[in-house]
């Protein structure tokens, strides 16, 4: 499924924040590129996800599910916005851990909670356009993403010329 393909990159994204980077400013635009997708991710989610709750009769069910993959979410992100890549290499890799481990643990609960409640309660259509949407939701995050960067001056980090 496209959820799991998408927790998958995410997680080999984090992996290369654990490798050794030739530069602060390397490891940062690596860094940036991972907090770029896991927005994208979340945005995705949780717009599709509250599109499948006015889809679902039963509410109450899938409610509380959501509410717990969006604290997951909010979760990660906190990770991510204090992960500092001046921090101390030990302190660096922990965080990184934790991250790969929070990640894990909410693509597990989404794949034995919502993915089944969602193919329970909704037609197989109605299943397959929430996957496209959440595709598109992705793409149009990711584009917002890169466009407010470029507006901000951020474009692609170039090495810093060695002082001569």
């Amino acid at each position: 499924m496209l959820l799991d393909r998408d927790h998958d990159q995410l997680d080999r994204a984090i992996a290369t924040l654990i490798e050794p980077a030739d530069s602060d400013d390397a490891r940062q635009a690596t860094l940036d590129a991972v907090r770029a997708s896991f927005a994208a991710h979340a945005d995705a989610e949780a717009t599709v996800l509250h599109a499948a709750l006015s889809q679902v009769a039963v509410k109450h069910d899938l409610v509380s599910l959501v509410a717990q993959t969006l604290a997951e979410h909010r979760i990660q992100e906190s990770i991510l916005r204090r992960l500092d890549v001046r921090a101390r290499p030990d302190d660096w890799i922990c965080s990184v851990i934790r991250l790969r481990r929070t990640l894990a643990a909410h693509g597990s609960h989404e794949a034995a909670t919502i993915v089944p409640n969602l193919r329970d309660t909704l037609a197989p259509i109605d299943y397959e356009r929430l996957a496209q949407r959440y595709a598109t939701e992705r793409l149009r995050a990711l584009d917002m993403l890169s466009l407010m960067r470029v507006s901000q001056g951020g474009g692609p980090r170039t090495p810093r010329r060695a002082a001569r």
